[in-house]
Order: C-alpha cells, then sequence, then structure tokens
C-alpha cells in the first residue's frame, strides 16, 4: 500500500442500482444460467459501497477491495469473481484488484471453548473437539459475507 493509500473497513455492502445487461449477455455466452443472478446482486452492492465510500473523498481513487465469503453463505466464489469483473470492464474501477477471502466453517466446543475450523459442511452437524474431544460444540462462523475493506488512493 502506497503511503498516500487508505484501507477502509465496513461491515456490509449497502444498495443496488447498476445496470446489469452486460453481466447477463456475458452469463449466457457461458452457459452460466441463474446461478450468477445471486452473485450479481453482491457483485452490484459490493462495487456501489466502494465506489460511494471513495466519492466521500474528493479526488480519491478506488484501488482495491476485499470481502469475505464463509463456505457456507451460499456465494459461488468464482461466479461473485465472474460478475464483478463484468460490472467494471471498460469502467475506471477495471483496475481495481478484488481479493476474495474464503473463510472455513468454524465451531467452538462448549467444554472448553476452543474454535477450530470444521469439516462439516452442513451449520447442523457438529464435528467433535480435536482438543478435549467433546462432541458438545457448536457452529460459529463459515456463513458471513463481509466487505473486508476498501483501498483508496488519494492525490
Amino acid at each position: 500500500m502506497s503511503p498516500q493509500a487508505h484501507r477502509l473497513t465496513q461491515s456490509r455492502p449497502r444498495g443496488l442500482h447498476v445496470h446489469e445487461s452486460s453481466i447477463l449477455s456475458a452469463a449466457s455466452a457461458f452457459d452460466v444460467g441463474a446461478t450468477l443472478m445471486h452473485e450479481v446482486g453482491i457483485a452490484t452492492s459490493i462495487l456501489e459501497a466502494s465506489v460511494a465510500e471513495t466519492a466521500r473523498r474528493p479526488g480519491a481513487r478506488l484501488v482495491a477491495i476485499g470481502v469475505r465469503v464463509g463456505v457456507l453463505s451460499g456465494v459461488d466464489v468464482d461466479a461473485l469473481r465472474f460478475a464483478f469483473e463484468c460490472l467494471v470492464a471498460d469502467t475506471e474501477e477495471q483496475r481495481v484488484v478484488f481479493t476474495i477471502e474464503a473463510c472455513p466453517r468454524v465451531n467452538r466446543c462448549d467444554e472448553c471453548g476452543h474454535e477450530f475450523p470444521s469439516g462439516s459442511e452442513s451449520p447442523f452437524t457438529d464435528a467433535p473437539c480435536p482438543l478435549c474431544e467433546s462432541r458438545r460444540t457448536r457452529f460459529v462462523s463459515g456463513d458471513q459475507l463481509d466487505l473486508k475493506f476498501i483501498e483508496v488512493e488519494e492525490p
């Protein structure tokens, strides 16, 4: 990050008002179907929140966006990346670096409090604690979809 770049954080993206026609035509060329529609809305919200935050800083340029996507969020990471790339194609944001951090499912042990990544693909099936071997564990993370950071460069 350059000395004049700033990293901003925000918990959730907001707003949805970008035209999606270019994404839909590109999606049909790849035959990705209706599955992409969910990710188009998410990518649109992420981009709009980032552009709005950048606009609050006169003369600033959007450099990078980072998101966290949990394995149980229902978001297809490849489709999200594709939707974002289609949204920014031939725009000022075309050079924005889009980073996706995949987050695993995490459980917490009710007995010892240890948090650990779980191989279970369901929030309803709990894995035993690797420290104390208790079966009393609960799902605590892995369904998130967070706007982790927005990086802007100011003049």
